[in-house]
């Protein structure tokens, strides 16, 4: 009976496993920094945007 390769498979696997986890942490917080600069981005166009259509809606009403 020989195990040589179900566990050589299964040792790669856990290696890969274990190399997308780190690679994962590793920019974890460059992630989630690069995600909420995106937002506050995003809020600041709405804002910018709510801010011009009521401009135009307040002129079209007078």
């Amino acid at each position: 009976m020989d195990l040589a390769t179900p566990i050589t498979t299964v040792v790669a696997l856990v290696v890969v496993m274990l190399a997308i986890l780190g690679f994962f942490f590793r920019f974890q917080n460059r992630i989630t920094t690069e995600i909420k600069e995106l937002r506050l981005e995003g809020a600041a166009n709405l804002k910018e945007f709510r801010d011009e259509s009521a401009e135009r809606h307040d002129k079209t009403d007078a």
